[in-house]
């Protein structure tokens, strides 16, 4: 060490110094970057949006941002008023917007994973519109107006004077993401939808029956052991025992599927072929017997499956395509979303996000490696979205 002016004068301080400068200098390009470029906003608000979905002991989206307004909004309908929650920064701004449908999973509007979501895509920067079915959510039962009352909600949407027009999409959770993918293709908006974030969708109805049907799946050749969700078999036990025609027999099939009351011996000899048809699906068999015996349903079920499935509507789909799903899901085979993938792959404009720790729709627990893994996927998948809105 030198001495100078009766002062030690280390090496080390000098670089202690320049260090000091320099991550100053970086710190203030990258506040800059982040502050002046939209891809620096992107970035930052997306990294705030996945510690807020994600389950991690910091979530500083709130330190960023204005508090979101929440309030209640109607719209009509054909079959009479529709209810939906509409989260929103209440600053006058014209912003991106998003119908989402939330398909069979939460409680309700309240249910706090919904609320929380909404709060954190308004925190980014959108007008987020959640659309929850009490027919799904409560019943399990699928109604074929859903698609329609999603085309409604989006016109409604985008014709309020905080949303910019230009920028408004389409997303879903599980069915709730088909019937999106359904809604984008119809002819009133589909050259107004701007994206369609699908999570967890199926892409073909009869797909996804005789998969739960036979308790397997076949993607690319090879057949796989499945074990449905139990709601997965909730709701098709239901959709199936409203194709019976006789309501003793339909009650006698509730009472054992959805009721947990086991039929008597009696009770199983009075049901018709038609009935038996429908218990041996719900009971599981060999994927060509669950063929053959849904070719055996009522026309106008098929019929109607077919018109709730994205695949004979994708062509029609004129939005940015973004589709995400769980490797292990129970509810939906992740064959759903890859077929989905597949088929729009030479219009482009689709990006594919597959986890491997989110429970169905809902982010999963894991190790600090895995958590960290699904948080860079999420946040890959998320700045395509969050871009939009910055």
């Amino acid at each position: 060490m030198q001495r100078t002016g009766g002062r030690l004068r280390s090496p080390l301080r000098g670089v202690a110094v320049r260090a000091c400068w320099v991550l100053t200098a970086v710190a203030l390009l990258l506040l800059l970057f982040i502050v002046l470029t939209p891809q620096g906003r992107t970035a930052f608000h997306t990294a705030l949006f996945v510690t807020q979905t994600l389950d991690v002991p910091v979530k500083p989206q709130s330190w960023f941002t204005g508090e979101p307004v929440r309030y209640e909004t109607i719209y009509g309908s054909a079959g009479g008023d529709e209810v939906a929650d509409v989260y929103r920064l209440p600053d006058g701004k014209p912003r991106a917007a998003v119908v989402l449908s939330l398909g069979g999973g939460p409680t309700g509007l309240d249910d706090p994973r919904v609320v929380n979501l909404g709060n954190a895509l308004a925190r980014a920067g959108y007008v987020a519109m959640l659309h929850w079915s009490p027919n799904i959510g409560l019943h399990a039962d699928v109604h074929p107006s859903e698609p329609q009352k999603l085309v409604r909600a989006f016109r409604y949407l985008a014709g309020q004077d905080y949303v910019d027009p230009e920028r408004v999409g389409l997303g879903g959770f599980c069915i709730g993401a088909s019937f999106a993918l359904v809604a984008a293709a119809d002819r009133d908006i589909r050259d107004r939808v701007s994206f369609v974030n699908a999570f967890g969708p199926y892409f073909d109805a009869e797909s996804l029956v005789l998969q739960a049907a036979s308790r397997s799946v076949l993607y690319g050749g090879e057949r796989t052991a499945w074990e449905p969700h139990p709601l997965t078999q909730r709701v098709l036990a239901t959709e199936l025992i409203q194709t019976l025609d006789d309501p003793s027999h339909a009650d006698i099939l509730t009472r054992h599927y959805l009721e947990g009351q086991p039929a008597t011996p009696a009770e199983w000899d009075a049901l018709s072929s038609s009935a038996l048809t429908l218990a041996r699906l719900m009971d599981g068999v060999e994927p060509r017997e669950a063929e053959a015996l849904y070719a055996m349903l009522p026309a106008d079920f098929r019929e109607e499956l077919a018109r709730l499935s994205p695949s004979n509507h994708i062509d029609d789909v004129r939005a940015r395509l973004l589709v995400m799903h769980d490797r292990n899901d129970l509810m939906v085979p992740v064959a759903e979303s890859r077929r989905l993938v597949e088929a729009t792959r030479e219009r482009g404009n689709v990006h594919y996000t597959e986890f491997v720790a989110f429970d169905h729709t809902t982010p999963g627990e894991g190790g600090l490696l895995t958590t960290l893994g699904q948080a860079a996927r999420l946040y890959r998948h998320m700045y395509n979205i969050v871009r939009i809105a910055a």
